[in-house]
């Protein structure tokens, strides 16, 4: 099911741990971005987690970890079925990350003006 040489097992390990380094700073910025939401709710601005610029960054580096994942997958793996699957996958994740890159540009640009508001 697999083809691996030493090159490809150390290519692979590397790009799991970049992988998982994402997915850590992913959920960092997730908490940091739910510590300003409470915040700004005390604050009593309103506050949605889906306008937050950090938040979707958080979320969106979580779905770019998994496409980085799903792509080497899709190097390593032999069988034609899995590698449809793997496709498909990989397609609708970079669906999702481009509307998330797209709400966070939206976001920050919002902020932005409000801020220039002030």
């Amino acid at each position: 099911m697999f083809q691996l040489n030493n090159f490809a097992f150390v290519s692979i390990f590397f790009v799991i741990i970049c992988g998982a380094v994402l997915i850590y700073v992913g959920f960092i910025n997730i908490r940091s971005g739910r510590h300003a939401l409470l915040q700004a709710r005390a604050a009593g601005q309103p506050a949605v987690w889906h306008k937050q610029t950090i938040v979707l960054f958080g979320i969106n580096n979580i779905v770019f970890a998994f496409l980085i994942i799903l792509v080497v997958l899709l190097s390593i793996v032999v069988d034609p079925t899995a590698k449809i699957v793997l496709i498909v996958l990989i397609a609708v994740t970079l669906l999702i990350s481009i509307v998330l890159v797209i709400r966070c540009i939206s976001a920050a640009l919002q902020s932005v003006k409000t801020l220039q508001k002030r």
